[in-house]
């Protein structure tokens, strides 16, 4: 029998053989199977963009990231956040990544490393997002999709260019809804 583990949020099974119950139907059995090759999947997409992307971890500020991040007084003052909201003082007016650069910056300040993990992680979260949409729209390998969108080329700018973080966060946004 199947037990539901309130408490995890998981679904374990009592029984099969050395358990003293019943074992496994064909379609729990699958139901298993299907559930190992899903993780396995989002492994190997999760995995490439940070095998792909790990040399961003190693860079420096590109182009305008240090005028944008490092030499933002409104990412480092702490009444920031309103000013970021009432468009005061801010070089752009795109609140929601001003506002993600505004908490990065308090958790990373001048550090680039973090700010490009912070991309790496947002941009695995994105292919993880694509593929389980392309397999709602009932896409024969779907993960594929999420793989090839996870390391093609084309994401490199956005991915290594800390002030394209609106790329990232829109396309999430995009994804979700």
């Amino acid at each position: 029998s199947y037990t539901w583990s309130a408490t995890c949020g998981s679904l374990s099974t009592a029984s099969g053989p050395g358990t003293g119950g019943p074992a496994l139907t064909s379609t729990q059995a699958g139901f298993e199977r299907m559930a190992g090759r899903t993780f396995l999947r989002a492994v190997a997409i999760v995995g490439l963009v940070w095998l792909i992307y790990w040399p961003a971890l190693h860079g420096s500020w590109l182009w305008d990231d240090g005028y944008e991040v490092a030499h933002n007084s409104v990412l480092r003052d702490p009444a920031g956040l309103a000013k970021i909201w009432t468009g005061q003082g801010a070089l752009d007016y795109f609140p929601l990544k001003a506002t993600v650069q505004w908490i990065l910056w308090r958790i990373w300040g001048a550090n680039p490393t973090g700010w490009h993990a912070f991309s790496i992680a947002l941009h695995g979260v994105n292919a993880l997002l694509l593929w389980r949409l392309l397999h709602r729209l009932r896409l024969r390998r779907a993960w594929i999709g999420g793989l090839l969108f996870a390391v093609h080329p084309l994401a490199v700018e956005s991915v290594a260019w800390v002030a394209e973080l609106k790329n990232l966060l829109s396309l999430s946004l995009v994804f979700l809804s």
